[in-house]
Formats: C-alpha cells, structure tokens, sequence
C-alpha cells in the first residue's frame, strides 16, 4: 500500500535558526544533540545536490525537521541527527547490493524513519520505482518529503505497519503488500529494539518479504557487544538482545528453522560513529560495540 502525495512541495521557508528545547527526561536530553553547526559532508551534498536546498539554509531546515520528529519518537538517531548518514554505503557487502539494484533489483528498507537510504540510492542513480520502505511511524514519511524536497518526485513506495503484527491483521497494515517481493531486504538499527523471541519474530517477518529463492539476501547493522547477551533498555520497560558474530550465527539458523530456509549468514563486529555519543550512558558497558550481518539465501 503506498501513500500517496500528488501534490508538489511548498516554497521553501526559511527554518527557524534556534534548536527546540527536547523534553526535561534526562533520557531524552541524552538522545538530544544541541548546538549543531555542522552536519556530515555527504548530507550536506545530498541536501543541496538531491534536494536543491541553499547552502544557508541546509542547518536551519535539517534541525526543524529534526525537532518535529524527535516530539514524535524520542529515538537516539533522531535527536542525534544520525538519520543524516546513511548506513548502507558502509555495509561490507554495499558493492554487490548496489550491483543487484543497477540491475533492477527491488530493494526495502526496514523502519526507514525519514528513508534516508532510498535518497542516497536514488541519488547514487537507482530508479526509486525499485525502493521500498516501511516504519511504525507513518507520520515520518512526511517528515522525509519535507526533509528532502522530493514529494513530487520519488516514486518509491511506504506503507505504515507493525512488524510483530500478524499478516493480514489490521496492524500489519500495507506491510502484506510486500510479501515475497524484494530481493533484497535492509534492516539498520532495527532488530536491537527487541529481546531474542521478538527479534527471531520480527527477522522471520523480514525473510517473508523476501522472494522465496536462492540468493535473496536480508541485511543490516545494529548495536552488539563482544559478549551476546540481554540487557535492560533504558527508555521502557524489557530488554533488548546485543549479538557477537557468534550469536547471530546462531539467531540465523533459528530463523532459518521457524522459516524452512538456510542462510549464508556473515558478521562482524566494529566500532561505529554511533556509539560516540553513547559510551557514558548507564546502558552502555566496556564491551559495547556496532555489528554488521548479512544473510544470503542458499
């Protein structure tokens, strides 16, 4: 199910210069980077090259559009400004994506919060018919047509919808629409939301939606550690599971299982930009690093 936006983008206005103040949660606060005067030089090109925005104006409209998603959902990556960059590009296995997708691939974004990743793969000269994405949030949708300029351009396709939701449930919302569709599937920053039985729930989803043949590939990035292991999360009640090489192995071949499908499953573990602004929060420990994977399809 798409979301459909016919109308073109309104002229430009000038952002408010001056950052909103986030919440008074301390949580909040920490997730909340203040004072920006700089942003990562490949979003500055994008902002600018892809989207057509002044140089003058490409802080004040980023930090607006950052405040009104961050009133929506307190995420790290929102208030962070990490959205910015995208992580695709830095994927170890990012040539052979982009070479599937030159060749006509379909691609879908998992929580794609502002679709960061489909601008960069548009710009990068993928035809954004092939893109797909989706998020709990369709509010951030929007937020990403406003953010890049491209309401009456990008052709990709959103749908609204839970990925713990049953297909066919009303909750699953437009996600049934990608059943079996996309060749490839990229989850960055997605699964760590979850403890093992909801992450295996939720990566089973992910391999739904990818055609049921050899060399489909479902990849991504997320917050690990050196020792896999759950952990209390700090902003609600539960935990999260953080994996090592090891255990993502071991995760694929229980998803693998509950899906009837084998996986050639890589991983590594590194230590990312992301974990800068993180390293001093009460959930963070010694051992806290980024992970990335990917699973091939045999």
């Amino acid at each position: 199910m798409a979301l459909e936006h016919p109308q073109n983008d309104p002229p430009l206005q000038p952002a408010p210069s001056s950052e909103k103040e986030p919440s008074s949660n301390s949580q909040d606060k920490a997730w909340y980077t203040e004072n920006v005067t700089t942003i990562p030089p490949e979003a500055r090109q994008l902002l600018e090259q892809y989207s057509k925005i002044p140089p003058d104006q490409v802080i004040p409209h980023v930090l607006n559009l950052r405040d009104k998603a961050f009133a929506l959902h307190t995420y790290a990556c929102i208030g962070q400004l990490r959205f910015l960059t995208p992580s695709l590009p830095s994927h170890p296995t990012y040539p052979t994506v982009l070479a599937l997708l030159r060749a006509g691939a379909t691609y879908l974004d998992a929580g794609c919060c502002f679709a960061q990743e489909l601008r960069y793969l548009v710009h990068a000269g993928i035809p954004s018919a092939q893109l797909h994405g989706f998020d709990l949030e369709p509010a951030f949708y929007d937020h990403g047509y406003e953010l890049f300029r491209d309401r009456a351009t990008l052709a990709a396709t959103f749908a609204p919808g839970d990925v713990l939701a049953a297909p066919g449930s009303p909750g699953s919302g437009g996600l049934d629409a990608f059943v079996g569709a996309m060749d490839v599937v990229f989850a960055s920053s997605f699964l760590h939301v979850w403890d093992w039985a909801e992450m295996v729930a939720a990566a089973t989803r992910l391999v739904g939606f990818a055609r049921p043949r050899r060399g489909s590939r479902v990849l991504g990035r997320q917050l690990g550690g050196v020792r896999a292991g759950s952990h209390a999360m700090p902003t609600k009640g539960g935990s999260n599971f953080r994996h090592n090489v090891e255990s993502m192995r071991r995760f694929w071949e229980q998803v693998g299982r509950e899906t009837g499908s084998e996986w050639e499953v890589e991983a590594g573990l590194y230590d990312g930009e992301e974990l800068k602004g993180n390293t001093a929060h009460t959930w963070s420990e010694p051992g806290m690093k980024m992970i990335w994977w990917s699973a091939v399809r045999l």
